[in-house]
């Protein structure tokens, strides 16, 4: 399983566990953004424990929290395939079939041309060797950087088409999100195969905690890493009302961000045993990007660029010690 984060980890575990995989659609057009959450949640109760799929629809804000019983969510173990009620997830495709209150959304998508963050004998992906601690309150995968997408869908009634447009996709599995962190991620911007996924969080370590962050950054195909077990510093981070001001950089490269913060829609996270509102997340915030090379102590500006339709997620106090 390590060496395979994209498949279920839950098999074993014991509440409080949670599972989610997100999914990031956006048209062709770029008028239309569609956010799924599958998953399932083991709470403190069997009341509590339930599968679910959420819904945000970025073009008119919305997002629902579609509840199911936690027998009709069934996974896989050998591959990367869920079901949630009717509605099957997989890496390469997504069959929608949801008839709750307030939303109706069916049809199937097409997912291909993926760039996950690579899996090694020593990094099993992104967390990199913290992937190996089974104890990690919260763990994280990049399943993909950027993908196509072929298909539609019909939400409420409203044909959405997706062909010829972007994707991401990523996942997260534990016991609770943290309780302070910051999420960034665009992968639209003009040079192709080019995306952008950040985190920092304030992590329980052992009776005391410590705050932690990883960078991945493609450029037109190729990864850089920035991450703490990655030797990579946090060299400024500033955090106000209007935007995110980030710099971050090895001995060889630096990555310079500015994200915007924008109002976002309400979704549910597992915290103390519980899933509940806590998170709010914006589609619409635009990321400002330099990447520089470092030779005798100085920068050049290798490449700078606009990454539109951001998602952004700021939870907690935000102060964190680099």
């Amino acid at each position: 399983m390590i060496y395979k984060p994209e498949l279920y980890h839950g098999f074993a575990k014991k509440p409080p566990f949670f599972e989610g995989w997100y999914y990031k659609q956006i048209s062709a057009d770029g008028i239309n953004t569609l956010i799924l959450i599958p998953g399932v949640f083991f709470g403190k109760s069997a009341d509590d424990t339930h599968a679910f799929i959420q819904v945000y629809d970025g073009k008119s804000g919305t997002s629902w929290y579609c509840r199911f019983p936690a027998d009709s969510f069934i996974a896989s173990r050998n591959e990367f395939s869920i079901h949630v009620g009717g509605s099957r997830f997989s890496r390469e495709s997504v069959h929608l079939d949801i008839h709750q209150d307030g939303v109706v959304l069916v049809g199937d998508l097409n997912l291909k041309n993926h760039h996950p963050w690579p899996v090694t004998p020593l990094s099993p992906g992104a967390m990199g060797p913290y992937g190996f601690l089974p104890f990690m309150e919260c763990n994280h995968a990049v399943l993909s950087f950027t993908h196509s997408i072929e298909g539609s869908v019909s939400l409420n009634g409203a044909d959405i088409d997706f062909s010829q447009g972007k994707g991401y996709m990523e996942k997260d599995w534990g016991s609770a999100f943290p309780s302070t962190y910051i999420w960034f991620q665009t992968n639209h911007f003009k040079a192709t195969d080019t995306s952008l996924f950040g985190s920092i969080a304030d992590i329980p370590w052992r009776n005391s905690s410590f705050s932690g962050f990883i960078l991945g950054f493609m450029l037109k195909g190729k990864l850089y890493r920035y991450a703490t077990y990655s030797g990579a510093k946090i060299r400024k981070l500033q955090v106000s009302e209007r935007e995110i001001e980030l710099i971050a950089g090895d001995r060889k490269t630096e990555l310079e961000v500015n994200v915007e913060r924008h109002h976002g829609a309400a979704l549910y996270a597992p915290y103390s045993g519980e899933m509940r509102t806590k998170i709010y997340e914006s589609l619409s915030a635009k990321t400002m990007v330099r990447f520089y090379s470092i030779a005798a102590g100085l920068r050049h500006l290798e490449w700078e660029g606009s990454g539109e339709h951001t998602g952004l997620e700021c939870v907690g106090s935000l102060n964190f010690k680099f």
